[in-house]
């Protein structure tokens, strides 16, 4: 309905789904897609770290498991530089929660209950098949969904 109400809209970066474009062409106006190939590169590295990939989990673990070996877990400041990330742009709090989520659902990590101050701790490193979270298997499809509609995106004419 936004872009509805403008008669030429602009859209810089390709969008990762299709109903996101479909969404941005709403209406009587125009739109614009004024991205090339390297836009369409970088919007793919985005899609990448929004979905919770193997090696992202393992990694977002180690540095759980790392800051606080003695089990207390890891505090509301601790655990948000942790699921930030590396760098000097901190990732969308939606990629960290769906990060926990999968670490949850394989008995990983789990909130402390007796914490007086909410608090995420690392309960096992036990190898567990990802394949058998729901969570995992759907986040991974949303992932191939996207990364297929990114990599047909070409530079307008």
């Amino acid at each position: 309905e936004m872009a509805a109400g403008f008669a030429h809209v602009l859209i810089v970066d390709p969008p990762p789904f299709p109903h996101l474009e479909r969404a941005a062409s709403a209406g009587a106006g125009f739109v614009h897609l004024a991205w090339g190939e390297a836009e369409a590169a970088l919007a793919l590295r985005v899609h990448e770290e929004e979905w919770p990939r193997r090696e992202a989990l393992a990694a977002l673990y180690r540095v759980m498991r790392d800051r606080h070996p003695g089990g207390t877990g890891l505090r509301e400041d601790d655990l948000r530089k942790a699921l930030d990330g590396p760098g000097r742009h901190p990732r969308a709090p939606e990629a960290g929660a769906r990060r926990i989520r999968v670490l949850e659902e394989v008995g990983a990590v789990e909130w402390d209950p007796a914490a007086t101050a909410r608090a995420l701790r690392v309960v096992s490193s036990v190898t567990k098949d990802l394949e058998l979270t729901k969570s995992f298997v759907a986040y991974r499809e949303r992932y191939e969904e996207g990364r297929r509609f990114l990599s047909r995106r070409r530079q307008p004419n």
